[in-house]
């Protein structure tokens, strides 16, 4: 049976189902997001970090009348937390704010004499600082065209990958093109050739005639008859 098939839905078919193009065009979609991923470097980072420490010390001295025995115990928490972002000049500009707790306990205990005698003390301390800073490279590293590098590489990239999917996209409508108007020869061609066929069996049937009335020689059936032959293997 015959089915319709236009131009229109023959390049259809090759954008939709097209291997080589879909592999084109994964291809331009990484480059896209390559260049998000270039740009990355711009992105604020945050930190945030924190120290404990904890230290335990202590004392004993003796003396003929006198003992006396001392401990101390000291905590240090510290948090910092800090925004960083680079700069196209190559520099790092940086915001920190920390906060640094120091509290520490200290006893003693003396028998001097007969007698008991204790003392403590206690401590609590409270750092807070904000900085801000820049760190500026001086020689390497310096101005945007060192920082934008990747970026244009990127870009670059994306443009290189765009090319070649047109380019792989026109390679394959050629194609496609070429294949459909050299079916349409083929199917034209093949209706001719049947005509040629019919006018080389029409001859050959009134050659025949002619010969059997002595009209015309067994030469002209015989030519006849040659055509049909290679008509049909046409």
């Amino acid at each position: 049976p015959h089915m319709p098939l236009t131009l229109k839905d023959v390049l259809y078919t090759i954008l939709g189902n097209n291997l080589d193009i879909r592999i084109s065009e994964l291809s331009r979609q990484i480059s896209r997001d390559q260049i998000e991923q270039a740009q990355g470097i711009y992105d604020v980072v945050a930190r945030l970090s924190t120290e404990f420490q904890h230290s335990l010390g202590g004392s004993r001295s003796y003396s003929e009348d006198t003992r006396t025995r001392s401990w101390s115990t000291s905590r240090d928490v510290a948090l910092l937390a800090s925004l960083s972002q680079l700069m196209p000049s190559g520099g790092v500009a940086s915001l920190a704010y920390s906060i640094n707790r120091t509290g520490s306990i200290s006893q003693s205990r003396r028998k001097a004499n007969g007698e008991h005698t204790e003392s403590e003390s206690k401590s609590i301390r409270y750092l807070r600082a904000l900085t801000a800073g820049v760190r500026q490279p001086l020689l390497r590293g310096f101005g945007p065209a060192v920082t934008n590098a990747p970026i244009k590489i990127a870009q670059a990239q994306a443009v290189i990958s765009l090319e070649a999917f047109r380019q792989q996209v026109m390679v394959e409508l050629n194609q496609a093109l070429k294949a459909y108007w050299d079916l349409v020869f083929a199917m034209n061609n093949f209706d001719v050739q049947k005509l040629s066929l019919s006018q080389a069996q029409d001859l050959l049937r009134i050659n025949t005639i002619k010969y059997e009335t002595g009209m015309s020689p067994q030469t002209d059936v015989l030519q006849a008859q040659a055509q049909v032959a290679s008509r049909e293997e046409l």
